[in-house]
């Protein structure tokens, strides 16, 4: 997702940067520094974003936010399974 991309979605969710910010986690900042290409966004806000726009907007871009939807729930399932590993680990070493 390029800067141009992000700050179209941003518009057609009718957000102010801070606004979006606020939604996902980020500063202003760092929506200001995608939008004009001086920093490259994470794939998990570029997740966050695309979350949102399927919360806000679902009949948009259906094929694009379920697949969205899905790689999210996928990183969500890895980081459970990792977690629920690392509690095993520490149960086993008590």
């Amino acid at each position: 997702m390029n800067g141009k991309e992000i700050k179209k979605l941003r518009q057609d969710l009718g957000f102010s940067q801070t606004m979006l910010a606020e939604r996902i986690g980020a500063s202003p900042s760092h929506i200001s520094k995608w939008e004009n290409n001086r920093n490259k966004i994470s794939q998990g806000y570029t997740h966050k974003i695309k979350m949102l726009r399927a919360y806000v907007h679902p009949g948009k871009d259906t094929a694009e936010n379920m697949e969205s939807i899905a790689t999210t729930l996928e990183v969500i399932a890895y980081a459970l399974i990792n977690h629920a590993e690392r509690l095993r680990g520490k149960k086993d070493n008590e």
